[in-house]
């Protein structure tokens, strides 16, 4: 009997023109009955067909004599192929298609009675599938055999054949088509009704601490029906617009199945591994493999919580109160209704979902395998259907409005005088705003206190207070206490006059005083500036001494120095001119009292009774044909700085030939004279525009032959003329070995910064010498695009703003997904004609900064790059600071000297320190900290910039000296003079020390009139840069600790931060700063 043993089907399609196969799956039949698949793939052209039968041979008897020949066997086998359709009317299946294939080499005469292997292809199918169709193929195999019959009579010749029709075996494999996705009963169109609880895919806590539990029901499918859920979880990444995404969508997390076994709902448990914000695939997949995608979020975040932001950017405080004082002060009228506006912006943090922007735009699921379903190799792609994605409960595909994490604020107000937080009494900010204002009848010394609290969305709460005082009286002045002391010893400035009073107030205490010195005669101003007044942080023992408010003391005795030059006027009105000094004392409020000092007889101030000119005129050489004059300066200049001096030389003929020199100059040559003849000269002297007379002065040529003979000049002529054959010798000898390079180093850096100067102005904002650093990042190659890589397209290039050694810097525009939004960027490119390793540095650059820098407030922000432009190869992208380096700021600001001014100081310094903090915490060394390195913003946070990853030249003699690292030495710990392959923390905290230095001397240059080969022999010997005049000796301390020669004796920035920390007062407002003196 036959037996078949294996059968397959392969369907598949064959483009014809290249005979490559797009598509193809086959099946095996295993089933004793019937084998039935579903399928959704339709464009067939080419079918498989292969089948193996074998012949089970009975037990026969012995041959008769009169059987001359017997064979038995499997003699036919074949295929059926049938094709139905739906019927279009009735009940019966129309039939599109029957074929039958028939097996060769097998016939009732010649039976194989071993294995028959059938293979047959037909690659002329043409029959369109449609939705619903069955594909019925059939294998079937069938025995028989035959015998010859002789007669005895003739037993040579066959007298019959005769033929066996033997058994027949058979296997099925039907194909069934389903070209119809499964459906939800919330679609709209949908006879079936929901039940409850039947819904796509449901997150049961969007935004939680715990484990996630998903849940599904109401899926059906009506022809092949539903097979299985495939789960797939993604966590989500910003774009570079800070939308939300599945920054690899065929990667996810975590993947399951889930078989469909029920109609009713179904429940999954996931623990992400890691906090974040995720999502969530559900693909509801029929027997045919048609399948819908729904998607929902949740956030996971056991560990986030809210902080308070300390940073003058970030408090709680009471905008409408006086900001000099630290926004603890108010003051209206008295009995009059006061208006008390209070302000927290980026106060509240969740700093894990703001600066992961977890709350943003979810952007559409990616759409996948298009390319191949226009190939018609896959049926669908991979996208979440419209009205399956996330657009319902807390956390949707749109934004969470939020600040800085928040979704909701509450504040109370307390009037009273107690401290503990009220349990009562809270109300809510509408609208998400970090500000609200309230009005209150006040009287004089109230306080008012203000609790502001904060919710996440995952329930965590924290609040905070500030408080108020009110104060509606001016300060007291005892106008019997004020004394004008001129010309007072000691005093603040070299010409020092000091006015002294009694002040107090015993509401808000005295805070500073202002003057302004205005001429009685013209009322021009003279000078007008401000001072603390005086207070001590001690209690006083006494209430006669000071007054003490909130544990802070004022002293009555107030002592205000003036500068004798801020009287200066012209030489004439010394005697008769008067200046009237209007002394204006504020309190904490700032409600003032002014009182006025008249001082006569200003030729009476020291510093106004003379110009500072010169003095001991004298004859320094002399010979036939010139002299040369000296004169002494003084050591102490009037208030009206050294003269301006005009030496006019008086000639035979009446002629007169002017010398005009200038004022810190203490000598002139005058040449062309005759030998042994009396000069005159007239020293001019004045000040500006004021001239205060002639000093006259004679002298005398000396005598010919004293002068140099004719034969020593030709000498000399000749000497140098040998000189320079000499010089032009080496210079030859020089360049034939190579040996030229520093040279014309030292030339080209001359010519390169008299061009920069001459050729047009510097843009503020970025200097190249930033950016130059060499990298060793450059083939660091990812597998999955970054969410720094960002669209050519989205990045408009709008001014050259300066072009370095290695790179062109541009002001860009960065284009986003909204119209609303556009960012103003810097985009650093490479020069034109760059090579290889050019794109390798800047490639080291771009995956330095975005694998290893990230965030930090005070670090130069890295937005992304664009790495697949190929005309003008990979560029970044970076934050754009308005005010440009803090050196150029610094040196603008020499002329401007304000309280605030060194408020930004004191600022400046701590902000550096933190921004170094984070960066060693990251292991990353700077190694070129300087104060033209760090940028400022709009809003002069400074922003460090200039670091990265290096590539040291290796120490021989081989090297080429273009290549070899080029160190700031005034700049650089001593240990890193000769190379910076070793920098550590500890040498950044030296060059820290330099730009603290830097920013109290307003931008000076370090060992200026110190040549840098010089620098290392002084810093051994021990000399450091002077304290600056605008440094105190707290500042200064910490520079000298920055600049021990042992780095392990350097303290880190984490302990400089924290000293600093101790500095600073915090103040409630958003960019004061207040030091303690």
């Amino acid at each position: 009997m036959p037996f078949v043993s294996r059968s397959r089907v392969t369907l598949a399609h064959v483009r014809r023109t290249d005979n490559t196969t797009k598509f193809s799956y086959s099946m095996d039949g295993t089933s004793a009955v019937k084998d039935t698949f579903w399928s959704n793939q339709k464009d067939f052209n080419y079918l498989n067909f292969e089948f193996y039968s074998v012949y089970m041979s009975p037990q026969l008897p012995f041959r008769p004599l009169y059987i001359t020949d017997a064979q038995f066997g499997i003699v036919d086998g074949y295929i059926t192929v049938n094709i139905s359709k739906i019927p279009r009317s009735g009940t019966n299946r129309d039939v599109a298609s029957q074929k039958q294939y028939k097996c060769p080499g097998i016939a009732d005469t010649n039976p194989n009675n071993g294995m028959v292997d059938c293979k047959i292809s037909d690659n002329q199918f043409s029959v369109i599938i449609e939705h619903g169709d069955w594909l019925n193929v059939v294998f079937i195999a069938k025995s028989g055999g035959f015998r010859n019959l002789v007669n005895f009579d003739q037993p040579n010749n066959i007298w019959e054949t005769q033929i066996y029709q033997g058994l027949t075996d058979k296997k099925e494999v039907e194909f069934k088509f389903d070209f119809y996705v499964p459906t939800h009963c919330s679609e709209p169109n949908i006879t079936i009704s929901c039940r409850i609880n039947d819904v796509p895919l449901k997150i049961e806590n969007e935004f939680t601490k715990f484990p996630v539990n998903i849940s599904w029901a109401g899926w059906k499918d009506d022809l092949s029906k539903m097979d299985r859920y495939h789960i797939e979880v993604f966590k989500l990444s910003p774009d570079p617009y800070d939308n939300l995404q599945e920054m690899t969508p065929l990667k996810p997390v975590h993947s399951d199945d889930v078989n469909h076994t029920h109609d009713g709902i179904y429940q999954y448990t996931y623990t992400p591994s890691e906090e974040g914000m995720f999502s969530v695939l559900l693909q509801a997949v029929d027997k045919a493999n048609n399948s819908k995608i729904a998607r929902r979020l949740f956030l996971y975040a056991p560990t986030s919580n809210i902080s308070l932001n300390t940073r003058d950017d970030g408090r709680l405080y009471i905008s409408s109160a006086e900001k000099e004082t630290g926004y603890m002060w108010q003051t209206t009228k008295a009995g009059q209704t006061t208006e008390v506006k209070v302000e927290w912006k980026n106060h509240f943090i969740n700093k894990f979902i703001s600066e992961g922007k977890l709350l943003n735009k979810v952007n559409a699921y990616p759409i996948q395998f298009q390319d191949i379903q226009r190939e018609g190799i896959l049926q669908s792609s991979k996208l979440v259907f419209p009205g399956f994605d996330d657009n319902e409960g807390q956390r949707t595909v749109d934004e969470k409005p939020n600040k800085n994490g928040i979704v909701r604020f509450e504040a109370v107000i307390s009037l009273s005088d107690g401290t503990n937080e009220p349990q009562k009494g809270w109300f809510d900010i509408s609208g998400l705003a970090e500000n609200f204002k309230f009005t209150e009848t006040l009287r004089d010394g109230r306080i008012a206190r203000v609790w502001v609290r904060a919710h996440d969305v995952l329930g965590n709460t924290i609040s905070d207070k500030t408080e108020v005082y009110f104060d509606f009286s001016e300060p007291l002045v005892k106008n019997n206490s004020v004394v004008f002391s001129r010309n007072h010893p000691n005093g603040t400035y070299i010409y020092t006059s000091r006015i002294e009073f009694e002040a107090a107030d015993k509401e808000s205490g005295v805070h500073k005083i202002g003057y302004i010195l205005k001429r009685d005669d013209t009322g021009k101003v003279q000078h007008n500036g401000s001072t603390f007044a005086s207070h001590n942080n001690i209690s006083c023992n006494t209430e006669i001494d000071c007054i003490c408010v909130l544990e802070k003391c004022f002293i009555k005795n107030q002592v205000l120095d003036l500068d004798n030059c801020w009287f200066m006027t012209s030489k004439e009105e010394l005697d008769h001119a008067n200046i009237t000094v209007e002394v204006t004392v504020y309190n904490q409020a700032m409600l003032k009292t002014s009182f006025y000092v008249t001082v006569d007889k200003l030729n009476e101030l020291r510093g106004l009774e003379h110009y500072s000119g010169p003095t001991n005129i004298r004859v320094a050489k002399s010979n036939a044909n010139g002299v040369r004059l000296e004169w002494d300066l003084p050591k102490t200049q009037s208030c009206y700085g050294r003269t301006e001096i005009v030496v006019i030389l008086y000639l035979k003929d009446g002629a007169t030939k002017v010398y005009t020199v200038s004022r810190n100059t203490t000598f002139v040559d005058i040449i062309g004279l005759d030998p042994e003849r009396d000069y005159k000269v007239n020293f001019s002297l004045g000040y500006g525009e004021q001239r205060m007379g002639n000093m006259p002065f004679s002298f005398q040529t000396a005598a010919k032959e004293d002068s140099i003979p004719t034969a020593a000049i030709v000498g000399g002529v000749l000497a140098a003329v040998a000189i320079i054959g000499l010089l032009i010798a080496i210079f030859i000898v020089l360049l034939r070995r190579g040996r030229l390079e520093p040279v014309r180093r030292r030339l080209s850096r001359f010519t390169v910064r008299y061009r920069n100067t001459v050729r047009g102005q510097s843009n503020l904002a970025y200097d190249t010498n930033t950016f130059d650093d060499l990298y060793i990042y450059g083939g660091m190659k990812f597998d999955e695009r970054q969410p720094w890589h960002m669209n050519r397209d989205d990045v408009v290039f709008e001014s050259l703003l300066t072009s370095g050694r290695f790179a062109n810097i541009y002001k860009a525009s960065l284009k986003s997904s909204s119209v609303k939004r556009q960012q103003t960027v810097v985009a650093k490119t490479l020069k034109e004609g760059f090579s290889e390793k050019d794109k390798e540095l800047m490639m080291a650059k771009i995956n330095f900064t975005g694998t290893q820098v990230g965030n930090h407030p005070n670090v130069l922000k890295f937005i992304g790059a664009v790495i697949d432009d190929d005309a003008i190869g990979p560029f970044i992208i970076l934050e754009y600071c308005e005010n440009g380096p803090l050196k150029n700021y610094l040196e603008t600001q020499r002329n401007n000297i304000t309280v605030e001014l060194q408020e930004k100081m004191f600022r400046f310094g701590l902000d550096i320190c933190k921004g170094m903090e984070y960066l060693a915490s990251k292991n990353i060394i700077h190694r070129r900290l300087a104060a033209r390195n760090i940028f400022l913003t709009i809003i002069y946070e400074v922003r460090i910039s200039g670091f990265g990853p290096q590539n040291f030249e290796q120490d021989d003699n081989d090297g080429d000296s273009e290549k070899k690292e080029r160190i700031p030495i005034k700049w650089m710990a001593p240990e890193c003079m000769k190379s910076t392959a070793g920098a550590t923390e500890k040498s950044d905290v030296w060059s820290f020390g330099v730009v603290l230095w830097e920013i109290f001397s307003l931008g000076e240059s370090p060992f200026e009139n110190i040549r840098s080969r010089d620098v290392p022999a002084r810093l051994k010997k021990g000399e450091r840069p002077s304290k600056p005049e605008l440094c105190d000796d707290t500042w200064y301390g910490v520079m000298q600790r920055a600049w021990n020669i042992a780095p392990e004796k350097r303290p880190t920035f984490s302990e400089i931060r924290e000293e600093l920390d101790q500095l600073f007062v915090q103040s409630a407002g958003d960019d004061y700063y207040y030091y303690k003196r």
